[in-house]
């Protein structure tokens, strides 16, 4: 696999295949879809499971899997795994990220001994690391600090030192390791122009290059045109923090109450845990699936007739929510729930997709569902832009990356 005709890039990540998280998503398609005949491909990963094998080749990508120390580490929880295991491992979660300086104790360093181990079988052109956890970035600051030709794409997610979600201490800890990246970065990627724009004023760095490279949607399905013979709306994943359902029942209550959904429709959630008060009234309205993998959750999105997104609007902008992609990839109608200045809601409103409702609004809810109804009654469909759909999908998102590595490495 080695060609020195190729640029090798190395990605540091704690999440990635066959992890089934949204987090591993965004660094599984930038590995896949990279050119191979432009790249060479190496992956360093965070391994918990002696199950999986520490080294493995696929698809024509080298994976590391390295173990941070043995017994003082963050356990990952696993969706349907036993609730006293569920527990217990987040009491050690919460115990080891209040008292070490690392979210994954001792990996940092195993990462190090990794990229200098692949640095002289094969050198390493490009770095990319992906936060969270800020424990890819603390290694990958290790090895540019002595091979400063390398360069350095950092990748965010979501906010470092300015998420609101994190404690004081966090957020501490994270000014103290952007400082130190200031200097040695060459590049941030991140999901949103909102996101990326609170980087900017983070480091003062001016040859910091910033990228914009959303996620996407990562199957080949064609939308298709059905209509059900009940009105189904869809809401998938999961339901925690503040976003909940509580609004959206609501209005499906009020509108149940009026008569203006008739006896024929469903609200299927899909993958939810149950944390949340289900209303008897709506009892023979709901259907609660468990968890299946993304292929099988791609057909229920595109069997719906109405798929619904919920982001409360008080959350920090920037947040489009990785099923807003999946959604949008079956060219159905969505009723979004959320922010209408947000980045989610100029993306619907562009796509002509769907609406956006506001969070707190009843009235407003009430609205987008009858709206949508009514598209279902009248078997109305949408007229998209299939080439707009087209370019969210990752392989094209990943393209961003790759003239972002070509212009670092040859400029």
């Amino acid at each position: 696999m080695i060609s020195e005709n190729k640029k090798h890039i190395v990605f540091i990540t704690a999440w990635f295949y066959p992890v089934n998280k949204v987090a591993s998503f965004r660094i599984n398609a930038f590995a896949k879809y990279l050119d191979k005949h432009k790249f060479d491909v190496s992956v360093i990963s965070y391994n918990d499971d002696n199950l999986i094998q520490s080294e493995t080749i696929f698809d024509r990508i080298q994976v590391y899997r390295e173990k941070g120390t043995s017994l003082f580490q963050v356990r990952r929880q696993k969706v349907g795994e036993n609730w006293f295991v569920h527990n217990l491992k987040s009491l050690n979660n919460k115990i080891v990220l209040y008292f070490s300086k690392e979210d994954y104790p001792g990996w940092s360093y195993s990462v190090l001994k990794r990229l200098i181990a692949i640095n002289n079988k094969q050198k390493i052109d490009c770095i990319i690391s992906s936060f969270a956890p800020v424990d890819s970035h603390v290694a990958a600051y290790q090895f540019k600090r002595f091979n400063p030709n390398v360069k350095w794409i950092a990748d965010m997610r979501d906010e470092m030192s300015e998420n609101s979600y994190f404690s004081n201490k966090t957020k501490a800890k994270l000014l103290g390791w952007e400082k130190k990246m200031d200097i040695h970065l060459n590049a941030v990627v991140s999901v949103s122009k909102p996101i990326l724009n609170s980087f900017k004023n983070s480091f003062f760095n001016s040859s910091i290059v910033y990228s914009e490279i959303r996620n996407g949607y990562d199957h080949n399905h064609k939308p298709k045109e059905n209509f059900n013979k009940k009105f189904t709306l869809l809401f998938a994943g999961t339901f925690y923090d503040q976003i909940k359902p509580d609004f959206f029942f609501k209005a499906l209550i009020n509108l149940e109450n009026q008569k203006k959904l008739g006896d024929f429709w469903e609200f299927i959630l899909l993958g939810t845990h149950e944390n949340f008060s289900k209303p008897n009234s709506l009892k023979y309205h709901l259907k609660i699936l468990p968890p299946v993998n993304y292929d099988e959750a791609i057909n229920q999105i595109f069997a719906a007739d109405c798929n619904v997104l919920i982001l409360p609007s008080n959350r920090p902008k920037g947040v489009y929510s990785g099923k807003l992609f999946d959604y949008i990839s079956a060219g159905k109608p969505i009723i979004a729930l959320g922010d209408k200045e947000d980045v989610a809601a100029n993306l619907i409103n562009d796509l002509g997709i769907g609406v956006v409702v506001d969070f707190y609004n009843l009235e407003d809810i009430e609205k987008g569902i009858l709206y949508m109804y009514n598209l279902w009654s009248k078997k109305i469909s949408l007229n998209l832009d299939p080439l707009k759909i087209e370019a969210l999908h990752r392989k094209n998102q990943t393209l961003e990356l790759e003239n972002l590595i070509e212009k670092l490495c040859n400029g």
